[in-house]
């Protein structure tokens, strides 16, 4: 908790969240949060299926905090008695991560633009 107040003053204080790129496999990083993911919510069943993948730049934190944040929304906001999915898979020139609950879906008016997305997801 002390980590993630210190990233929120620098976030704010200094300009931003400073980023490590190393090459890495996203398949370990998801793995592994959802290895901890499972300690933290032993009641939810969750899925993980890995269609391939291949070496990438990022930052191994950054990218668990994505992967933690989506699918702790998903346990937290889905059907409590289905699991939720996580699926990583290889098309082409990229890696698509999928995850799926068999909750209410989110309006379309409270999405955020793909955009913007595209933009976080090109820091990572």
């Amino acid at each position: 908790m002390v980590a993630q107040l210190l990233e929120l003053t620098r976030s704010r204080l200094a300009g931003g969240i400073p980023i490590e790129r190393t090459a890495l496999r996203l398949g370990g990083v998801v793995a592994e949060t959802l290895d901890e993911l499972r300690l933290v919510y032993p009641e939810k069943a969750i899925r993980w299926n890995t269609l391939g993948e291949d070496e990438l730049p990022g930052d191994r934190v950054r990218l668990s905090q994505v992967v933690s944040n989506l699918v702790g929304n998903a346990i937290e906001h889905g059907d409590a008695k289905t699991p939720v999915t996580v699926t990583l898979s290889n098309r082409g020139d990229r890696l698509v991560l999928i995850v799926h609950n068999a909750g209410r879906p989110i309006p379309p008016e409270e999405m955020c633009r793909p955009e913007s997305i595209r933009r976080a997801m090109a820091v990572l």
